[in-house]
């Protein structure tokens, strides 16, 4: 694609005097209010670059927390994975989840055991393989390693225990990938009879998949030709090596020497051994390893700590350490569920909303409450002390670290399964409260915080998948309902969390539907268009980009933001096919006749240019320094398959009469971004030498290269501008 084009022809006017309606506002304002939004949306992330990958991010994370994310959680030591399905199987619908990529690296944490070669080779060639051992011995782990690494799957997805092989057959899942079904039922495995088996194998088969399930050796199958396809796993690891491979994978190469350190304290080894019996089943191990890395902070304190993630996760202990919270006004008992949404953020976070549910539930009336406060001194809740009530733990936040190498603090539960257990406990035995508890993550919904309304919007979805009617009409209709952003966006968290669970995914389907039309309240448009983003969007592409696009002809300013920001979610998410997608659907948009379209196309290419990075690797042998951040944009540029489509739409939003303005302030972060980069100096005056095809868009890049330069060289990006001269 060129410059040569119809719609960039239709560019040549002068900026701001258009010879068609083409930069009309589309919004019940004035025309200035209306184009200085427009403008203001995209330059605003300039300032603030990345945040729709650190939404990615914040979201799944919560998932994780509340929904069971990481591989330990859904299959490693042959763990229950019925909990990552929240609730009974439903013959009807087939309960799978796909494991991340963040889920298939911890398979480099797999020990394998002493006939795990003979394994190898059973399954080499066989569509269907059967490992048959005792629970807890590691079998589905090793399912997951067969699959991901020695046939080098790279989608693998894990089926509920008791599936229904009929089910799978008539919801396949997506071709060439690999699929575990661990510890099946003895239901599931009785169905499997010989007309049963030859459908699978057929499946499998024809649609270049493979699968592997995990047995007890008592299941009794529904054919005896399912034991061609059985091998028995043998001996299992030893559990000691299992403790420290999992504890050494989750830190970084140039941590190993401390990691070791750490595993050869008196008293961590003593925990490990006391918890690597022959009878524990290898799951605990593999728990052991990530409450030790959790508790690593303070060595001292680390053994202690992780025993007590441990015993907290004991189901009869749950309701007695709940219950022991009770003193100090119920303070502790708000903090732990206000931790339970909020797990992984800062304890000022986590405090402050914990004092507002305490105040939701407070007594009636003022006598009462005066009772209450009498109770305690107001200095009783040392945060030390209540985090050791509340076997939590602080720590440093690896995700983030300011300029001086320091690292934010953060408060969480050392037994990571405790914040999902916890919530289900409160909404199901404390009825009287519920209403308290339902307006309080309403609130939370409307905070500023982006990460705080994102746990509240997944903490939403994940107790409405247990009580669906009433959160979707006490708070995720309200949400959506409401004229307030951030509950449009915590109503679209729900609802994304709640669509990717196969049991609701057509009434989510059915109510965004009903919600994106062109007819509908602004305000539900909006929610469906964020709902729309990644990562929901981008598992349903198809529906995703048809939705979009029908909300991008509306003349709303508010939806089209929605829009922008979810299609530039999609391009975070998914570089591969759903990137593609979107810089074809802009493409369209831009050189179409609908003017709204083309507006709405260059907000979408704008924001995305301003909001998305990429770490550049430097040139093999190039003896140049790597881990240089870009614009994501600009480093795709180096990419001959998307190089024309994002050199067009710069030339078209430069030659645009509604956002030239903003193009060139995008632009210039552009060139500040990389002038201490030569590369990327060079990278850039070679992108915008070719944007500059015709006189008026070289005149246009030549005044922003003066602009770079400055008087007397003081610009922001002189050697930007320097690069961009000297072509």
């Amino acid at each position: 694609m060129s410059e040569e084009t119809p719609n960039a022809k239709a560019s040549e006017p002068q900026p701001g005097a258009p010879a068609e309606p083409d930069g009309a506002p589309g919004q019940p304002t004035t025309e200035a209010d209306a184009a200085s939004m427009r403008n203001g949306f995209a330059t605003s992330a300039a300032s603030n670059p990345n945040r729709s990958s650190r939404s990615l991010s914040q979201h799944r994370s919560a998932e994780r927390q509340l929904l069971g994310g990481s591989l330990q959680d859904a299959v490693m030591g042959d763990k229950n994975v019925t909990n990552v399905f929240y609730g009974a199987v439903d013959g009807s619908v087939l309960l799978e989840v796909r494991l991340s990529a963040e889920q298939l690296d911890e398979a480099n944490a797999f020990v394998a055991p002493r006939d795990y070669a003979k394994l190898e080779s059973f399954a080499v060639g066989r569509p269907l393989t059967v490992i048959s051992g005792s629970p807890g011995s590691g079998r589905t782990a090793a399912a997951v390693h067969l699959l991901c690494s020695a046939t080098g799957r790279q989608a693998i997805h894990v089926l509920h225990p008791d599936t229904d092989f009929a089910t799978l057959a008539a919801q396949p899942l997506p071709k060439a990938c690999g699929i575990v079904l661990p510890d099946i039922t003895a239901r599931a495995a009785g169905r499997l009879d010989e007309f049963a088996l030859r459908r699978l194998l057929d499946m499998l088969i024809t649609n270049g998949q493979k699968m592997v399930v995990a047995a007890a050796p008592t299941v009794v199958w529904g054919c005896p030709s399912v034991n061609s396809y059985l091998a028995p796993f043998g001996p299992r690891p030893d559990p000691q090596a299992v403790v420290a491979a999992q504890f050494r994978y989750r830190f970084s190469a140039s941590m190993q020497t401390s990691a070791h350190a750490l595993l050869q304290r008196q008293d961590v080894a003593a925990l490990i051994r006391a918890h690597s019996g022959p009878e524990r089943p290898l799951a605990e191990a593999a728990l052991l390893a990530s409450l030790l890395k959790d508790a690593s902070a303070d060595p001292e304190s680390m053994a202690a700590n992780a025993e007590l993630g441990l015993r907290a996760g004991q189901a009869d202990d749950l309701e007695r350490w709940f219950e022991g919270l009770a003193g100090t006004r119920g303070q502790n008992q708000c903090y732990a569920i206000a931790l339970a949404v909020l797990n992984g953020l800062p304890n000022e976070k986590v405090t402050s909303a914990g004092i507002r549910l305490e105040r939701l539930l407070a007594p009636e009336t003022a006598e009462a409450r005066d009772q209450q406060r009498g109770q305690d001194s107001p200095f009783s809740g040392r945060n030390s002390l209540r985090l050791q009530q509340l076997r939590a733990i602080q720590v440093p936040d690896e995700r983030t670290t300011d300029p001086e190498g320091k690292r934010d603090l953060i408060v969480r539960y050392i037994n990571r399964d405790l914040p999902r257990r916890l919530l289900a406990h409160v909404w199901q035995q404390y009825d009287a409260e519920r209403g308290a508890v339902t307006r309080w993550l309403r609130e939370l919904g409307s905070s500023g915080l982006e990460d705080v309304r994102i746990k509240a919007g997944v903490t939403v979805g994940a107790l409405a998948k247990g009580s669906y009617d009433h959160i979707n009409d006490t708070v995720i209709t309200p949400w959506a309902e409401s004229g307030n952003i951030n509950q449009q966006d915590a109503a679209a968290v729900a609802l994304q969390t709640l669509g990717t669970d196969t049991r609701f995914a057509a009434p989510i389907k059915a109510t965004l539907d009903e919600w994106s039309q062109i007819d509908s309240r602004e305000s539900l448009q909006v929610t469906a268009a964020r709902a729309y983003g990644a990562p929901y969007g981008t598992t349903r592409l198809d529906e995703a980009i048809k939705a979009l696009t029908r909300l991008a002809t509306v003349d709303r300013l508010h939806v089209a933001i929605a829009v922008a920001r979810s299609l530039t979610e999609l391009i975070a998410d998914d570089y591969g096919e759903a990137t593609a997608r979107v810089f074809r659907l802009l493409g369209e948009w831009v050189s179409g006749r609908k003017r709204l379209l083309r507006t709405t196309g260059r907000m979408v290419f704008l924001f995305a240019a301003a909001d998305l990075v990429a770490r550049r690797r430097p040139n093999a042998g190039s003896g140049e320094a790597g881990g240089r951040t870009w614009p994501a944009f600009l480093h795709m540029d180096q990419d001959p398959h998307y190089s024309p489509i994002i050199r067009y739409l710069w030339a078209d939003s430069l030659n645009s009469s509604d956002l030239y303005l903003t193009a060139r302030e995008v632009l210039t972060a552009w060139a500040t971004s990389v002038d201490a980069d030569a590369v990327g100096c060079r990278a850039l005056a070679r992108l915008l030498t070719a944007v500059a095809a015709t006189h008026r868009t070289a005149q246009i890049v030549d005044l922003l290269a003066k602009d770079w330069t400055g008087r007397d060289g003081g610009g922001n990006a002189p050697h930007a501008a320097a690069a961009l001269q000297g072509i």
